[in-house]
């Protein structure tokens, strides 16, 4: 263990903000390589918090804030009432020991009821670590004990449970939508033992369907009365925490988009009979997606090219007039690389590099000069490259250059070449990428982020561009925030 009051910690291993690393992810980071050691968050100069990791199992939360105080969670369970909680407080104050020992020396409560009390009391300070702001940090530091273990603490608990419950109460909504729109035109398939993620009644039906029958996150909203919003978050959750595989995408008809008032993306099928049962929800728990002929769009419709983001590939909308040689299927070449992209994207949220590499070409063997894979590729060699490894960072740039000459509409690609840019110091190039990114797909959360801190660092005086571009780049942020202003959750 190392010591709470120590002058200096050592240097974690890992760092970052849990805006980009949210704490759902580094749970399930830590879970899947069993690892031991503290994260430690930092909100500014506010709040403090760790938590100890035991074989990836949550041991020990400590937080610099009262939260759940012991005998708040023994008075709300019902094991202590009002007098017995007051008196056994006095105790405390005049003994200076620690609360769940007096009450077992006055045998209020046994070592069960302690145990339990103790367990919950860590759930919910657990809880509370969801809830903090994305410009909070978080340090890990392996095989080494933040906290410090007591007498009585309960056994170290599994995180899947509260990842799920501060999902839902805290959302990351900008890594939600990356992930469902990642997800495109995919079903989901249950894998594995869920028990162990204590769903609800509601949740577990949604999650044994999956199992049996995969689905798209709009058939589960069609087929299983949740909110839209429930569904995106239990979808995200279970392929964060790898429950969930996606499958081949749905039928490959040509779609049209609609916007709903809420906001979701609506899709709108050539076929009248499949739309009228969409529209109407007959859709039952065993309908398949052939059957039904529905599709999720996870981007809205440019009303300017009438260019739908499908996926990783971008389809025509039934509006726009096409030329009597116009190709209107899909190989299952293409089918397969796209598939394979998905699956890189989202080893790319996890920082799964070298996965993310190695789906990007077999991509690309599949499909060659396939540019949603040629781009993934250039920006995962990109982001492997040291700072001062210019030559072969510029040589990703032209691979990139090569990309959107081929494919303007190419999804990420934008993103992906304004962050090479900004290693490069080409400023006003990237904001001119950034602003193109989110004028394609203003759910590009990163692009967005991204735009944000150039606009603000313009602002402050730490950076200079253009004057134009400073103007464009306002009215870009000012587009965007009307956009999402009226798409925004509850």
């Amino acid at each position: 263990m190392y010591p709470f009051n120590a002058p200096r910690l050592p240097e974690p291993i890992a760092t970052g903000s849990l805006a980009r690393k949210p704490l759902a992810h580094l749970l399930t980071y830590a879970l899947e390589r069993k690892l031991s050691g503290s994260f430690e968050l930092v909100d500014g100069t506010r709040e403090r918090m760790r938590i100890v990791i035991e074989r990836s199992m949550v041991a020990r939360v400590w937080t610099s804030e009262p939260i759940a105080y012991l005998g708040e969670v023994l008075y709300e369970s019902g094991v202590v009432d009002r007098t017995q909680l007051s008196e056994s407080l006095a105790d405390v104050g005049r003994t200076k020991s620690l609360y769940g020992e007096a009450l077992l020396a006055r045998r209020i409560i046994d070592p069960d009821q302690l145990t339990e009390a103790l367990r919950q009391q860590r759930s919910r300070k657990l809880h509370h670590a969801f809830g903090l702001p994305g410009g909070a940090t978080f340090a890990f530091h392996p095989n080494i004990d933040l906290v410090g273990a007591r007498s009585g603490d309960p056994e170290p608990t599994d995180p899947f449970p509260c990842i799920w419950r501060g999902i839902r109460a805290y959302p990351a909504w900008d890594h939600v939508r990356a992930t469902i729109a990642a997800i495109g035109r995919r079903r989901l398939r249950v894998v594995g033992d869920t028990r162990r993620l204590e769903l609800d009644t509601g949740e577990r039906a949604v999650v044994e369907h999956l199992r049996q029958n995969p689905a798209t996150p709009l058939e589960l909203v069609i087929c299983s009365g949740l909110d839209p919003r429930v569904v995106d978050l239990l979808a995200y959750f279970l392929v964060i925490t790898k429950h969930a595989e996606l499958t081949e995408p749905t039928g490959t008809t040509t779609h049209a988009a609609e916007a709903s008032p809420t906001g979701r993306p609506v899709a709108v099928a050539s076929s009248t009979g499949a739309s009228e049962s969409a529209r109407s929800g007959s859709l039952t728990m065993g309908t398949s997606a052939s059957e039904a002929d529905t599709d999720r769009l996870p981007a809205p419709v440019s009303r300017r090219t009438g260019l739908v983001r499908v996926g990783a590939s971008v389809a025509r909308a039934e509006t726009e007039p096409r030329s009597s040689g116009a190709r209107t299927t899909t190989t299952e070449d293409e089918l397969e690389a796209d598939h394979l992209v998905s699956q890189a994207e989202m080893h790319l949220l996890l920082r799964e590099h070298s996965r993310v590499a190695a789906l990007a070409r077999r991509a690309l063997e599949v499909l060659p000069g396939m540019p949603e894979a040629s781009a993934l590729l250039a920006y995962v060699e990109a982001i492997a490259l040291a700072d001062g490894q210019e030559r072969e960072l510029r040589e990703r740039l032209k691979a990139m250059d090569a990309t959107i000459a081929k494919r303007s509409t190419c999804r990420r690609a934008r993103y992906y070449r304004a962050e090479i840019k900004k290693r490069l110091h080409d400023h006003e190039g990237a904001v001119d990428d950034l602003r193109m990114a989110v004028r394609h797909d203003p759910d590009d959360a990163d692009a967005a982020r991204e735009l944000v801190w150039y606009e603000r660092e313009i602002r402050e005086g730490r950076l200079e561009i253009g004057a134009r571009k400073q103007g464009e780049t306002a009215k870009t942020l000012g587009l965007l925030k009307l956009i999402r202003g009226k798409r925004a959750p509850d």
